[in-house]
């Protein structure tokens, strides 16, 4: 089972791992350069209206520091389209919350779908983003952590790439792309 708890060092080498492995050398290269310069694929990437990336004093905490892109950002394929969508951490331009957001591509660009909200000031200095790698991860219900809910699954089977949300050195949780609702799904690993 791959890693999905434990210090977030371990999560950046595995991703970074699995995505070269996957995406091929050229297309990984895109991918790295893209990632560490802030471009995305030569569209537009418009955030939200009331919403802007961290400054640097806000992401300044000594764990990011085993991420290049701070915890803040990741990359793939998330609904199977084949084309680069990306996941960011963002702030309230009032610094009064922060939000995960994912930018689906599109014909025209780019689509911003807000996937979490926390409307309080602070909780940015703890979150963080990695990329979940495919495969068959077990959940926090099949851990044993909490109670399943009717229908949730003790384990969960990734066909593609998810956006693992994490609390440093805490509760994560999966944001998968669900074909069939056409929509992302949230699904607690840890709490």
């Amino acid at each position: 089972m791959p890693k999905s708890e434990g210090l977030a060092g371990g999560r950046l080498n595995a991703s970074v791992r699995w995505s070269l492995r996957l995406m091929g050398p050229l297309l990984a290269a895109c991918w790295l350069i893209s990632a560490l310069t802030g471009c995305t694929t030569g569209r537009p990437l418009v955030l939200p209206a009331g919403w802007r990336s961290p400054a640097p004093h806000e992401v300044a905490q000594e764990w990011r520091k085993d991420d290049p892109l701070r915890f803040l950002r990741v990359g793939a394929d998330f609904n199977g389209d084949n084309v680069m969508d990306e996941a960011r951490l963002l702030v309230k331009t009032d610094a009064s919350g922060m939000a995960l957001v994912v930018f689906l591509s599109n014909a025209r660009g780019f689509t911003a779908v807000i996937l979490d909200q926390i409307d309080e000031p602070g909780w940015l200095d703890a979150m963080g983003i990695a990329l979940a790698a495919p495969g068959e991860y077990r959940t926090a219900c099949g851990k044993g952590y909490v109670d399943c809910e009717p229908g949730e699954s003790e384990e969960l089977m990734l066909q593609r790439p998810a956006i693992d949300y994490f609390k440093e050195e805490s509760a994560n949780s999966f944001f998968y792309w669900d074909d069939r609702a056409a929509s992302f799904k949230r699904v607690w690993i840890s709490d």
